[in-house]
């Protein structure tokens, strides 16, 4: 099982997933299988570490609705997520198309909120984890 110094670790990585993102959202420059992949790829680490946070073991996926589920089993705030799972086809299968095989239109304005919104829940849930860690070792010094 993972401490919450890895889930520390997943949530600096998406950070850098998400701050790229954010830096994506003129479409001349950048197509949408590119910043689909960092959206979901923040995604991803952000509910790995919500997991983690929860004391439980994360599986090899890219699968935003597996790892959303697992979460949903122990929080029902992760149901307001929902909608995230449309990112999962960016991880891989958008990523090894063919080039001339067209992915849908991203709102990209869209995105960058919910994954905002994600990660604030998760930095509220982490800083309640170390809180709770906190105290904990401190009744026992």
């Amino acid at each position: 099982m993972h401490d919450l110094s890895h889930a520390e670790s997943l949530i600096e990585i998406a950070e850098i997933d998400f701050t790229a993102l954010r830096g994506m959202s003129d479409e001349r420059f950048l197509a949408s299988r590119v910043v689909g992949f960092h959206a979901q790829q923040a995604i991803e680490k952000l509910l790995k570490c919500w997991l983690v946070i929860l004391r439980l073991e994360y599986p090899l996926t890219h699968s935003i609705g597996q790892l959303l589920q697992l979460i949903r089993n122990q929080d029902t705030e992760a149901s307001q997520f929902e909608d995230l799972q449309e990112f999962t086809p960016y991880a891989v299968l958008f990523r090894y198309e063919k080039i001339t095989t067209k992915t849908p239109n991203l709102d990209r304005d869209t995105a960058i909120a919910r994954i905002d919104d994600l990660m604030h829940i998760v930095r509220k849930r982490l800083d309640a984890a170390r809180r709770m860690s906190e105290s904990q070792q401190t009744q026992t010094t």
